[in-house]
């Protein structure tokens, strides 16, 4: 081997086919690889099981890697999930893409701010696809082709931090309460989509001067058919109350309903520095939490 080759560069020059069965007390080396999946990062331990297969600094059909994670982090478009898990590496002879999965056993989940819950609970999973450049050396790097996030039904703590998905003209303030969410999303080369949904049946909910108790149903949609473009499309997205009541002693007030439906809802982003492929799109976040959500509605 060259002595000039070092560090990462040497593995360009390895041939591996071998069996593992070992404890690692780091997932880092994942990151050189997962990077190019909007800025995805993993911390943790665990026990790695399975063949690899690497060949020149790229992963061979064959490679099969299970890793049982302990107390795993994942860091994506600004969230943090912690809990513990499972870590897939599978490149597949009949479809030579590296294919990635995580899933969260038990989890906790927290805003922008590294602190605030947004939920817990259990089955969170992530599949990614890409390349399977593994070592970026030549011109060649790590590149994604699709990733897609799955949210089972979990516990919201507090709905409140919720809030900055609600336009200012709405007039509805989420003060607090316990709810459930659900949603999926999936980020390919071309396109993105999400469907969220937050359902709670003690929502505290203010209008104006007054504070209600109510059942809350709300409903983001999102999608980009073509991120070229830089089209968002929200049509479908909701917000209903039902049953509800006044927080307060103010004489006999009958529950009340009320809904606000998105039938038509169109914006375009500023998408024109975005290089190819899901990698290329973190702007994509960025562009979205610039022009905050709630405008999306508005």
């Amino acid at each position: 081997m060259p002595k000039e080759n070092k560090g990462l560069k040497s593995l360009a020059f390895l041939k591996v086919d071998a069996t593992i069965n070992a404890e690692t007390e780091s997932l880092a080396f994942l990151n050189l690889y997962l990077n190019a999946f909007q800025g995805m990062k993993l911390d943790g331990s665990g026990h790695v099981n399975g063949r690899i297969h690497m060949k020149q600094g790229k992963l061979e059909p064959g490679t099969d890697l299970i890793i049982a994670a302990r107390e795993l982090g994942m860091d994506l478009m600004g969230y943090r999930v912690e809990g513990d898990g499972t870590i897939s590496v599978d490149v597949p002879k009949d479809n030579p893409d590296n294919h990635i999965g995580i899933e969260f056993d038990s989890l906790e989940a927290f805003d922008v701010d590294g602190q605030t819950t947004l939920f817990s609970g259990s089955g969170l999973a992530v599949n990614a696809t890409g390349n399977t450049v593994v070592v970026p050396l030549d011109g060649l790097q790590p590149k994604a082709k699709s990733i897609a996030v799955s949210i089972p039904s979990v516990k919201v703590p507090d709905l409140k931090p919720y809030q900055r998905f609600l336009p200012d003209k709405w007039a509805f303030k989420l003060h607090g309460g316990e709810g459930e969410l659900q949603g999926s999303a999936e980020l390919t080369q071309e396109k993105f989509s999400s469907d969220i949904r937050l359902t709670s049946n003690e929502a505290d909910v203010g209008v104006k001067d007054f504070r209600f108790q109510t059942d809350l149903d709300m409903v983001v949609k999102v999608n980009s058919p073509s991120l070229e473009t830089g089209v968002v499309d929200v049509t479908g997205t909701y917000f209903k109350l039902n049953d509800a009541r006044l927080s307060r002693e103010d004489g006999d007030v009958d529950p009340w309903y009320a809904e606000i439906i998105v039938a038509k809802g169109v914006i375009s982003l500023n998408l024109d520095e975005a290089e190819d492929g899901v990698s290329g799109v973190k702007n994509l976040a960025e562009a979205l939490r610039s022009r905050d959500f709630k405008s999306l509605l508005a």
